[in-house]
């Protein structure tokens, strides 16, 4: 091999490995910009009673966050309740036999402890709202639209005006 050859073949070697590095930090630089993007789109999106605490003035969260804690304490019973139904249920439904009066009647059991549950934190939220002036009751009102169980997605359908009319009833 001449010497021409060889730094041909070097060059080429060169040129491979730095297309090589040049592709993968671009990649790596493509895949941290999706990532960031795709967290500050999710970071909108976050749910939960305690993004409704930080939507709080400071001397709010506190007493907020005992009362529902308070009731998250009454509700220990009826969330192992309602975590057990559900493992009932699901073993009922592959059961072998099934039956399906059982499963009703654990799926009931089960329905009901949840309702005990949502009912008590519910009660919590209101009673503390009793507290409040008209502007920090709307304050909480705002923020368990966009982060609580208030929230409704904007993609979901308005209930009840399919409800009034539509295809299936309604004065036609």
């Amino acid at each position: 091999m001449n010497a021409a050859t060889k730094i041909k073949s070097a060059l080429v070697f060169s040129l491979a490995l730095n297309l090589f590095f040049v592709a993968a930090i671009g990649g790596a630089v493509l895949r941290w910009i999706i990532v960031e993007w795709m967290f500050e789109e999710q970071s909108g999106q976050q749910h939960g009673m305690r993004f409704v605490t930080e939507a709080l003035p400071s001397e709010q969260r506190g007493a907020f966050r005992n009362a529902l804690r308070a009731a998250r304490s009454e509700s220990q019973h009826d969330v192992q309740a309602a975590r057990e139904g559900r493992r009932e249920v699901a073993r009922l439904l592959s059961a072998p036999v099934f039956n399906p009066q059982d499963a009703e009647a654990a799926a009931a059991r089960t329905r009901a402890a949840d309702m005990a549950v949502r009912s008590r934190a519910e009660s919590a939220v209101i009673s503390f709202a009793a507290t409040l002036s008209a502007e920090q009751r709307q304050v909480l009102a705002d923020a368990l639209i966009q982060h609580g169980p208030l929230h409704v997605p904007a993609s979901s359908p308005a209930a009840p005006t399919q409800l009034s009319g539509g295809a299936h009833g309604g004065n036609n």
